[in-house]
C-alpha cells in the first residue's frame, strides 16, 4: 500500500523520539558524579512525563493508523465509492426526491446481513433456559455456606 507509507514514516517518529530521551535522561549519571538529590528527581520527573507523552504520541499514531489501512482497504483505488453499511454516494436528484431528508438510511444503506449457517437455535435456547436454574442452584449453595460462616461467628 503505497499510500500508507506516509503513515508509516509518521508512526516512526515517536520511536525515535522515545530513543533521544533514553539517552538523555541516562546524561550525567557516570560514576563519580555528584548529583543533586533534587535535581535528580527533577530530571526523573521530566524524563517519565516526556515517556508518557511519547507513548500517548505513538497511541494516537497507532490509532490513526489502523484507521488508515482500514479505508485503505474498503477503498483501494482512492476513490469514494459506495460501501453498503458505511456510505453510499447520492446525488441531489436522489436527496430531492427523499424530501430532502438525507437519513442515514437512505444515504448510507443497510449493510447486508450476514447468516451464520452453522448457528444452532435450539442449542443456544436450552442453555439460555438452563443457566437460570443453574445459578439458582449456585445461589443456594451460597446462601448456606454464608449461613454456616455466621453461626461459627456467633451472628
Amino acid at each position: 500500500m503505497p499510500r500508507l507509507e506516509h503513515v508509516d514514516a509518521i508512526e516512526r517518529r515517536p520511536w525515535s523520539a522515545a530513543d533521544t530521551l533514553r539517552a538523555d535522561s541516562r546524561c550525567g549519571a557516570s560514576p563519580g558524579t555528584a548529583w543533586n538529590a533534587r535535581a535528580a528527581t527533577g530530571a526523573r520527573k521530566a524524563a517519565d512525563d516526556a515517556r508518557r507523552a511519547a507513548v500517548d504520541a505513538l497511541e494516537r499514531v497507532r490509532y490513526f493508523r489502523r484507521q488508515a489501512r482500514r479505508l485503505a482497504d474498503r477503498f483501494p483505488a482512492a476513490a469514494l465509492r459506495d460501501v453498503p453499511g458505511l456510505v453510499k454516494l447520492v446525488d441531489r436528484a436522489e436527496i430531492e426526491a427523499d424530501d430532502w431528508s438525507p437519513t442515514p438510511g437512505r444515504c448510507v444503506g443497510a449493510a447486508p446481513e450476514e447468516e451464520d449457517e452453522n448457528f444452532d437455535f435450539k442449542a443456544v435456547l436450552r442453555e439460555i433456559h438452563a443457566e437460570p436454574e443453574t445459578l439458582d442452584a449456585e445461589a443456594g449453595t451460597l446462601a448456606a455456606r454464608i449461613r454456616k460462616n455466621f453461626e461459627e461467628l456467633g451472628i
